[in-house]
């Protein structure tokens, strides 16, 4: 057993913000439904923003951090001197099964590992990534050139959003473009369509791998203008065109269908990739 004393002896610096995935409060500590930087909470007692962030478990490898109230007096740590801490791992149930989901969305089992935590990018990267899933913004895209990291950090995204939902569908550009053909072949059958206008996270990797039809064109504005309409339905959208580029920008906007649908992604939070290759 440790002391939430001795616990502090581990803490980190808070100036720079840190992701964390508890709370103290009153009798213990409440793990947050999505992990979240330490500079964005306040206190549920007080209300104070002045905190301390502490490892949760100062043995073995965990990543894990607890958000400490520092405010003084404030009930969430009145009593820290004198409780004794301690942290037991739990196996949270997720809502959907990441090995299972990497099957389903033919992501395969290399990436069986992979956590939101884990992915290599900067805090404000990581940062903006998951404001995104907690903001009402509809539309992300991840540009830059190819093992740059988008696609890992999209599959972190995946992961950390199926922790607490199942909505979520990862495919390529060009296999979006394959589905939708095999719909004109079963007759009304396949619902893919439905699916990807309805799913609550919508990821779409190596956009512009292939020159799209003026057929699917119309049926990616009609996507896209779809999903507009519901403020739970996101879509981020990969590309190895860069913005930088002019021939790469003439592509990119092809491949959306034109001025009508970039239009709609001008208020899209955009996330900029490194050039160094990560592969």
């Amino acid at each position: 057993m440790k002391t939430l004393t001795k616990l502090m002896e581990n803490q980190l610096a808070n100036s720079d913000g840190k992701l964390v995935h508890f709370q103290a409060a009153v009798g213990g500590w409440r793990r947050l439904e999505i992990p979240t930087m330490s500079t964005e909470m306040k206190c549920l007692i007080c209300g104070g923003t002045d905190h301390g962030v502490t490892i949760a478990t100062p043995i073995g490898n965990s990543n894990e951090r607890v958000w400490i109230c520092h405010t003084r007096n404030c009930g969430s740590n009145a009593d820290l001197k004198h409780r004794q801490a301690t942290y037991t791992p739990t196996d949270v149930r997720r809502a959907s099964e990441w090995p299972l989901f990497c099957e389903m969305n033919n992501i395969g089992d290399e990436f069986h590992a992979v956590r939101f935590e884990a992915i290599e990018q900067s805090p404000e990267m990581k940062f903006k990534m998951q404001d995104f899933l907690k903001s009402e913004n509809h539309f992300m895209t991840m540009r830059g050139p190819k093992g740059s990291g988008k696609s890992y950090a999209a599959m972190g995204i995946c992961e950390l959003f199926t922790r607490t939902k199942v909505s979520c569908m990862f495919i390529s550009h060009e296999k979006m473009q394959s589905d939708w053909l095999d719909t004109f072949k079963t007759d009304g059958l396949n619902n893919f369509i439905s699916r990807v206008k309805n799913v609550e996270l919508l990821i779409i990797d190596d956009f512009g791998a292939k020159i799209p039809t003026t057929n699917f064109k119309a049926f990616f504005f009609d996507l896209i203008n779809t999903r507009m309409q519901w403020i739970g339905r996101k879509t981020i959208i990969l590309s190895n065109l860069l913005e930088d580029k002019e021939e790469d920008e003439k592509l990119y906007l092809n491949c959306l269908g034109g001025d009508a649908v970039s239009d709609r992604l001008k208020r899209a939070v955009k996330l900029k990739f490194k050039d160094k290759s990560r592969r």
